[in-house]
C-alpha cells in the first residue's frame, strides 16, 4: 500500500508529462488482476492507459494528472466516454484523476451507469483517503462493481463505508476464527482436555492477560500515546498450570483472538509469520480494525525448547523481529502506534535465565511466579469444579495444610484423577508426596485387572520408572514405542511376548498418551509424573547397588534435562525414601547436605523461593543446617542468606555461627556488607564475635554499614562499653590509615556521633 503514498507524491512533480507518465504507470501497479497484470494498449485509432482482467470482469482504465478540473465537456472525459461506450457495456471504465474533477462530471458518469454502461470515477481527496485508511482498491472495486450496476454509483462514499461493507464483522471474526484455530491445532490437539472447559475458572491471571491485551485493541492504538508492550513473560514452576492457560487464551476468541503453539514445534517463526500473512492484505490489519479486536499468541514452555537451545534461540529473535519490523511498521501506514497484538510467552522458571538474555531490555508485562497456587477465593470453586467433571465430593472439612497442598493445579488434578466415580469420600491429611503416590497406588491395582502373565504391580511400578530415567536421559518427553520394547526386552525378558498388551495397558491406565501428530511416540501426560518415577527409579537404585556414588550423576542429568524439576524430585526422594526405603533416606540426605553440585543449585532455589515470601520448610533447614563447615564460599553465603530469613524463626547461635564461616569467606568481598545488615533482626549487632569479623574487614562499606546500624537502633552505650573493652579504636585506626579514601570519612563521623552520643544527621556533609 505504499504505492498510496506514492501517487500523493506525484503532486510534487512540476514536469506535466513527467507526472502523467508516472500516474498512468502507478495506476496500474494497484490494480488486482486474473492472469496477466493491466498492460498499456496502442489500437489503431485509440490509445488505452491500462486493460486487466479480474474476477472474469475486463477494466478499462483512463488515467489524467492534470492540474486543470476535467468537466464533462472536456476531451479527456470525452475520449474516455466513446471508449466505453464503443465496448457496450462488456467493460468497467476506471477513470482516474491525480487533483479533482467537477461535480458535473460525476453527475455525467451516473447517467452514464443508468444508461447500462459501468464507469468508476477516482479522483482528488480520494487517494488520500486510501492513503489514510490503506484500503486495498480490490475492496474498493468490489464495493463499486456492485454499487454502480445498483445504485448507478460512479463516486466512491467515504471510505469507513467501504470498510464496514467489505468487512462485515460476523464474517471477519468467522475468518480469523478458523485461521486462528488451524495455527492451534496441534498444541491444543496435544494439550487440551476434554474436561478443559468444565474444570477451567478465570483467575487473577486471565483479569491481567484482559488488561494488557485492552492496551492493544486497535481503537486504544490509534490514539496519541506512549506504545504499549506487546510482549509478556510468564514464568512459574512446573505444575503451576502454565499450559492450561495458554491453551484457554489459544481457545480464546471474546475479548481477543488467541491463537497459539508450544515452543518446541518445528520452525515456529516461520509459524508465526505465515499465520500473520495468512491474515491478508496489510496482515489482515483493516479486519482486525473492523472487529476492534487485538491477537493474543501464545508460545508455551519456552524450557521445553531445549534440544537445540540455540536453534530455538534464533527463531525467537526472528519471531520479535517480525513483529518490530514488519507487522508494527504495516501498522504505522495505517497511523496506528503498532500492531494490535500481543505474544505471551511462558517458560518454568528454573529454566529462566537460559532465555533472559533474549528478552533483556525490552519493553514487556512479566507476570513472575503468580499462578503457582490457586488463591483463597480461587480454590473453593476449583475444587467443586474438578469434584463435579470426576464425579467424587469430599464431604469433610480438611486442613489448612491439605487445602495448601490441594491449591497446586497439578496436585488438584492427580488428586481428582486419582478419587474418580469415588462419589462421597472422607479425607484426612493430605500431603504433597502421598497425593501422587496414591494415584499410583491405585494405577497398580487396576493392572491386576489386566491379566497380562508376568506383568505384576512391582514390575509395572519398574517399568515406569525405567521410562522416566529414560525421558530425562534424552531430554525430551517422547518415547517410541520401539524403544519402550527395547527397554521391556532389556529388563523384563520373559515379558518380551506381551510388549503390545504392556503398552497399551500403560496407555489405557492414562500414564502415557499418543502423540496426536504420531502414533508410534507416546509421551508422559504431566511432567509430574516424570519426577515422582525418577525419585522412585533414584532410590530404588542406590538401594540395589548400595552405593551413594551415583547421587550426583542423577542430580546432573536431571538439573540439564529441562524435562523435571530437581528439587521437586528432591522432595518425593525423601517421600518415596520415608516410606519405602527408610534404611537408606537418611544417607541420601547427609550425602546431599554434603554434595557442592547440589546445594549450591538448592540454596539459590530457597532463596528464590525466599523472595515471594515462601517459607522454607523444615526438612531443607536441616539439610543445610547438616553441613555448615562447605569449603565453597558462595555456599555457605547462600546457605546463610537462607537461615536468617525472618520467615525461618533460626536461632541466634545458629545465625551467628553461618555468619562468622561466611563473613570470613565471603566470594564478593564489594557486597558483604548485606551480611552486616541481616543481624539487626537477630539482634546480634553488639555479639563480641561480630565486632571480632567487622575488625578483620578494611572495606569502608562494612564499616559505615555496620555503625549506621548502631545508630539507627541507639545502641550507642552498649556499643561504647563493648569498643573500649576490645581496644577496637586503635584496630580501626590502623585500618582507615592503611586504606584511607574519602569514603572512610563518612566512618569516621558515625563513629565520633555514636561514641560522643551526638545527633548525626545521615546524608548531611561535613563541614
Amino acid at each position: 500500500m505504499a504505492l498510496f503514498k506514492d501517487i500523493l507524491a506525484l503532486r510534487e512533480i512540476s514536469d506535466n508529462v513527467l507526472r502523467g507518465y508516472k500516474f498512468e504507470q502507478t495506476i496500474r501497479e494497484i490494480q488486482p488482476w486474473d492472469r496477466k497484470p493491466p498492460i498499456a494498449a496502442t489500437l489503431p485509432s485509440e490509445q488505452l492507459d491500462g486493460i486487466f482482467l479480474w474476477k472474469d470482469q475486463a477494466y478499462l482504465i483512463e488515467s489524467k494528472a492534470k492540474h486543470d478540473i476535467i468537466t464533462p465537456g472536456s476531451h479527456d472525459w470525452e475520449d474516455f466516454e466513446l471508449k466505453i461506450r464503443k465496448r457496450k457495456n462488456t467493460v468497467i471504465g476506471l477513470f482516474c484523476s491525480l487533483f479533482p474533477v467537477s461535480e458535473k462530471l460525476y453527475e455525467h458518469a451516473e447517467q452514464l451507469n443508468k444508461e447500462g454502461h459501468f464507469v468508476i470515477v477516482l479522483a482528488g481527496h480520494i487517494w488520500d483517503e486510501l492513503n489514510q485508511y490503506q484500503l486495498p482498491i480490490k475492496d474498493l472495486l468490489e464495493y463499486m462493481n456492485l454499487f454502480s450496476r445498483v445504485k448507478f454509483m460512479a463516486r466512491p462514499p467515504g471510505i469507513q463505508i467501504i470498510l464496514d461493507w467489505c468487512y462485515d464483522k460476523e464474517t471477519t471474526q468467522n475468518k480469523i476464527t478458523n485461521l486462528c484455530k488451524r495455527n492451534s491445532s496441534t498444541f491444543l490437539r496435544r494439550h487440551k482436555s476434554p474436561f478443559h472447559s468444565s474444570l477451567y475458572i478465570t483467575r487473577d491471571i486471565d483479569i491481567q492477560v484482559h488488561a494488557f491485551s485492552n492496551n492493544l485493541k486497535p481503537s486504544t492504538l490509534q490514539k496519541e500515546k506512549e506504545k504499549p508492550k506487546q510482549i509478556c513473560l510468564i514464568r512459574d514452576y512446573s505444575g503451576s498450570g502454565k499450559t492450561t492457560l495458554s491453551l484457554e487464551i489459544a481457545s480464546s476468541q471474546e475479548i481477543y483472538c488467541g491463537t497459539g503453539l508450544t515452543a518446541n514445534e518445528q520452525d515456529i517463526d516461520e509459524r508465526f509469520a505465515d499465520f500473520f500473512k495468512s491474515l491478508g492484505d496489510n496482515y489482515g490489519l483493516l479486519e482486525i480494525i473492523s472487529l476492534n479486536k487485538p491477537l493474543v499468541f501464545v508460545i508455551d514452555s519456552l524450557d521445553e525448547a531445549n534440544l537445540d537451545l540455540q536453534k530455538k534461540k534464533k527463531e525467537i529473535l526472528s519471531i520479535l523481529k517480525f513483529i518490530e519490523e514488519d507487522l508494527n511498521n504495516a501498522a504505522e501506514l495505517l497511523n496506528l502506534l503498532a500492531y494490535p497484538l500481543l505474544v505471551i510467552f511462558t517458560i518454568r522458571e528454573d529454566y529462566w535465565r537460559d532465555w533472559e538474555s533474549i528478552f533483556e531490555g525490552r519493553k514487556r508485562n512479566d507476570i513472575n511466579k503468580r499462578i503457582s497456587s490457586f488463591a483463597t477465593d480461587e480454590l473453593p470453586k476449583a475444587i467443586h469444579n474438578y469434584s463435579k467433571c470426576y464425579s467424587y465430593s469430599i464431604i469433610n472439612e480438611i486442613s489448612a495444610e491439605s487445602k495448601r497442598v490441594l491449591s497446586t493445579p497439578i496436585n488438584l488434578l492427580i488428586f481428582s484423577e486419582t478419587y474418580k466415580y469415588y462419589g462421597d469420600i472422607e479425607i484426612e491429611e493430605i500431603w504433597e508426596g502421598n497425593v501422587i503416590d496414591t494415584y499410583f497406588s491405585r494405577k497398580k491395582e487396576d493392572i491386576y485387572k489386566r491379566y497380562i502373565q508376568g506383568f505384576t504391580s512391582k514390575i509395572f511400578f519398574q517399568l515406569i520408572s525405567l521410562l522416566a530415567f529414560h525421558t530425562v536421559l534424552t531430554k525430551k518427553n517422547a518415547v517410541s514405542k520401539n524403544e519402550i520394547e527395547y527397554i521391556i526386552n532389556v529388563n523384563f525378558p520373559i515379558l518380551n511376548p506381551y510388549n503390545d498388551e504392556i503398552i497399551n495397558a500403560i496407555v489405557s491406565e492414562l500414564i502415557l498418551i499418543q502423540d496426536s501428530e504420531n502414533l508410534n511416540q507416546l509421551r508422559f501426560r504431566h511432567s509430574r509424573f516424570i519426577e515422582f518415577l525418577l525419585a522412585y527409579y533414584i532410590v530404588s537404585s542406590i538401594e540395589r547397588e548400595r552405593s551413594l556414588n551415583k547421587l550426583d550423576y542423577f542430580a546432573k542429568i536431571s538439573f540439564e534435562s529441562g524435562i523435571v524439576l530437581m528439587f521437586r524430585v528432591h522432595d518425593d526422594i525423601r517421600f518415596i525414601g520415608k516410606t519405602k526405603f527408610p534404611e537408606i533416606v537418611y544417607q541420601i540426605e547427609d550425602y546431599y547436605s554434603k554434595s557442592n553440585f547440589f546445594m549450591s543449585k538448592k540454596l539459590l532455589r530457597l532463596r528464590s523461593d525466599l523472595s515471594v515470601s515462601l517459607t522454607t520448610g523444615k526438612e531443607d533447614v536441616e539439610l543445610i543446617l547438616r553441613n555448615t563447615n562447605s569449603n565453597d564460599p558462595e555456599l555457605i553465603s547462600n546457605a546463610y542468606f537462607v537461615i536468617v530469613a525472618k520467615a525461618n524463626h533460626q536461632p541466634q547461635e545458629t545465625v551467628l555461627n553461618l555468619f562468622i564461616a561466611s563473613f570470613k569467606s565471603c566470594p564478593k568481598l564489594n557486597e558483604r556488607y548485606k551480611l552486616i545488615a541481616k543481624l539487626e533482626y537477630h539482634n546480634l549487632l553488639l555479639h563480641e564475635a561480630v565486632l571480632d569479623c567487622i575488625l578483620l574487614s578494611n572495606l569502608s562499606k562494612d564499616w559505615e554499614v555496620f555503625l549506621g546500624l548502631i545508630l539507627k537502633n541507639r545502641l550507642n552505650k552498649e556499643f561504647k562499653e563493648l569498643w573500649e573493652q576490645s581496644d577496637s579504636n586503635t584496630k580501626l585506626e590502623k585500618i582507615i590509615k592503611s586504606t584511607f579514601t574519602e569514603d572512610w570519612r563518612q566512618v569516621i563521623r558515625l563513629r565520633k556521633s555514636i561514641l560522643e552520643n551526638t545527633i548525626m544527621v545521615l546524608g548531611e556533609l561535613e563541614d
